[in-house]
């Protein structure tokens, strides 16, 4: 229902089934909660795709009334969906009441903030969560480096950009095709037609399939 439009009868569904399931709910709890919850997961993640924060918000209500905790699967993708539709303040509400519940963040929910204010223009605070998230013993992968060039190259600070480029190789991370396609094209749109030239053969040369 939920994926042909029909957001509102989905929603009266969704409560109809977890109010019908609440003996089987008391019987195994365990088992029923554990795939309910991923149902909920993934309904989320459509109604969020499609821009209805207010709908994902109900779910993660209506998943608290009938006592089925929230994961950090189930934040990750309510702060994710927040961060596309711009919702910055919504991402990191939470973000916070994921602490709050004693949920640790893992690297998805750190990705997913990260992800938020680089989209928006904010490098600065998507570099303080990096710095939180390795405080907190987790390693970002590329895919968080990525996002911090992608955020740089943005706002037309290409040279910030590199900078985290060589900050990834000091942590043993290998750049990818991803990583130089955002400098490449942060740089084509600044003009620099010889610098584009310069990183694609940059990439070449370190192995990597244009």
């Amino acid at each position: 229902l939920a994926s042909k439009g029909e957001r509102d009868e989905a929603m009266l569904q969704l409560e109809s089934y977890l109010s019908s399931m609440t003996e089987v709910i008391a019987i195994n709890r365990a088992t029923h909660n554990d795939v309910t919850r991923r149902r909920m997961n993934h309904l989320i993640k459509i109604l969020g795709d499609g821009g209805y924060l207010d709908h994902c918000n109900e779910v993660l209500a209506l998943m608290k009334i009938y006592k089925l905790k929230p994961s950090v699967a189930t934040y990750s993708s309510l702060i994710s969906r927040a961060g596309i539709w711009q919702n910055i303040k919504l991402a990191e509400s939470y973000f916070r009441e994921m602490k709050r519940q004693g949920i640790n963040p893992d690297v998805q929910a750190y990705n997913a903030l990260i992800n938020a204010y680089a989209k928006s223009g904010q490098t600065d605070l998507a570099v303080d969560k990096l710095k939180e998230m390795e405080a907190g013993d987790i390693e970002p992968p590329v895919i968080t480096f990525n996002t911090l060039v992608d955020s740089c190259a943005r706002s037309g600070n290409v040279e910030k950009a590199l900078s985290f480029i060589e900050d990834m190789k000091a942590r043993q991370l290998t750049p990818n095709e991803r990583t130089y396609s955002i400098v490449m094209h942060a740089y084509h749109h600044a003009g620099k037609v010889k610098e584009v030239a310069n990183i694609f053969r940059k990439m070449i040369n370190e192995g990597l399939s244009p």
